[in-house]
C-alpha cells in the first residue's frame, strides 16, 4: 500500500460526446443540444442545429450557459435544469433528469492534500484522500479509539507501506460516511502503532465515487 503525494489533474485535447439534450424538469423538449468536442473552460456545442463555442463565464448562448468544462466533461445550465455530461453519454428527447447523487467539494489544503471529516460506524474520522492507496488505512491507536476490534475480527497479514512491509490486519467497516455520503461494508485495513497520523482514504472508498478536480477543488460524489 503506496502513498501518493497529490492527486494527479485531468489532462486531454478534447474529446467527442454525441449527446441530445432539451430544456425543462420532466421530458426534455427544445433546444436540442448535442456536445460536439469539450476543452478546459469551453464547449462546442450543436444548438438546435447550429454550431455554438460556449466558454466558462460567458452569458448565456440560445438559453444555454455553460458552468464548468475540461476535456472529459462540460456542466450546462438550460433553463432551470443543470447537467454534467460525460464522454459517449447519451440521452434521448424524452430523457427525464435523474435524482442527483450525494456529494461534496474538498478545497486542497497547504500541503497539497484533500482533507475531509467524516464518520466510522458513528465516530468522527479525519481523512486525508489518497488515489494512491489501495484501501481505507488506519493506525491501530486510531482504530482503538473508534472501538473497532481488529485483533478479533480482522484478517492478520503484511502490507507494503513508504517504510517498508508492516504487519496489519484487513476488516471490513460496517459504515463510512463523508458528509452527505454514506457507504456500507468498506474493506480497511488497520496498521498497528501510530501510523497513518490521519486516515487515508483509499481507493477501497474511492473506487466507488465520482472524483472530479478543478484546479484546488475535489469535488466527490456517490456512483
Amino acid at each position: 500500500m503506496k502513498t501518493s503525494r497529490t492527486l494527479q489533474k485531468l489532462t486531454g485535447t478534447g474529446l467527442f460526446l454525441n449527446l441530445l439534450l432539451g430544456c425543462g424538469t420532466g421530458a426534455l423538449a427544445a433546444p436540442a443540444l448535442r456536445v460536439e468536442a469539450l476543452f478546459p473552460g469551453r464547449a462546442v456545442l450543436s444548438i438546435d442545429g447550429k454550431r455554438r463555442v460556449l466558454e466558462v463565464g460567458k452569458p448565456a448562448v440560445d438559453g444555454v450557459i455553460l458552468l464548468a468544462a475540461d476535456s472529459r466533461r462540460a456542466r450546462l445550465q438550460v433553463g432551470e435544469a443543470v447537467r454534467e455530461l460525460t464522454v459517449n453519454e447519451r440521452v434521448g428527447a424524452s430523457f427525464t433528469a435523474p435524482a442527483q447523487r450525494p456529494g461534496l467539494t474538498l478545497s486542497e489544503a497547504r500541503d497539497g492534500h484533500f482533507y475531509v471529516d467524516g464518520t466510522i460506524n458513528g465516530s468522527l474520522v479525519r481523512f486525508v484522500v489518497d488515489t494512491g492507496a489501495s484501501t481505507v488505512a488506519l493506525s491501530g491507536r486510531e482504530a482503538r479509539k473508534l472501538g473497532l476490534m481488529f485483533l478479533r475480527d480482522g484478517r492478520p497479514g503484511t502490507v507494503e507501506t513508504a517504510a517498508g512491509p508492516a504487519p496489519a490486519h484487513a476488516l471490513r467497516l460496517r459504515e463510512l460516511k463523508l458528509g452527505p455520503i454514506v457507504l456500507s461494508d468498506v474493506q480497511a485495513i488497520v496498521l498497528e502503532g501510530d501510523f497513518p497520523r490521519v486516515a487515508l482514504l483509499g481507493q477501497s472508498c474511492l473506487e466507488r465515487l465520482h472524483m472530479t478536480r478543478d484546479g484546488g477543488v475535489l469535488a466527490l460524489r456517490q456512483r
